[in-house]
C-alpha cells in the first residue's frame, strides 16, 4: 500500500487525539506497523513504547513490542515483554470471567426462568 504516505496522516492525528480517546490505543499500534514495514524497527520500537506509556497493558503493543526486540536481537527484552503480554492476557481473561460470573448471577436472581432448564 501507501504506508509512507499514511504515516504523517496517523502521526497528525495522534498529535490530535487526547490520550483518552479510545482510537489513540490503535493510532499507537498503525504507526508503529508502518515502520516495520518500512524496515525501521528502532523506529516502530519507539513508537510502540510511546504507546505503552499510556497504555502499558495493551496486548497488542505489547505483542508487537516482543517481536520488535527479537528482531533487534534482544531476547532479554522479548523475553520480559513477553511475560508481560501473559500477565496482561490472564489479567484480560479474568475480568472476562469476572463480568460473565457477575452477569449471570443477577441475570438468575433477577429471571430465573432464563438460565434454569425446564
Amino acid at each position: 500500500g501507501r504506508v509512507a504516505e499514511a504515516l504523517p496522516l496517523l502521526r497528525r492525528s495522534l498529535e490530535r487525539s487526547h490520550p483518552r480517546d479510545s482510537i489513540v490505543r490503535k493510532l499507537y499500534a498503525l504507526i508503529m506497523q508502518c515502520h516495520r514495514q518500512l524496515g525501521q524497527p528502532a523506529e516502530a520500537l519507539t513508537a510502540c513504547q510511546a504507546g505503552r506509556a499510556y497504555y502499558p497493558d495493551d496486548v497488542e503493543l505489547l505483542f508487537v513490542e516482543g517481536v520488535l526486540r527479537r528482531e533487534l536481537g534482544d531476547r532479554g527484552g522479548a523475553e520480559g515483554v513477553g511475560r508481560a503480554v501473559n500477565q496482561a492476557v490472564v489479567t484480560a481473561l479474568l475480568g472476562m470471567f469476572s463480568f460473565y460470573y457477575v452477569f449471570t448471577q443477577t441475570l438468575l436472581a433477577t429471571h430465573p426462568q432464563v438460565l434454569v432448564p425446564r
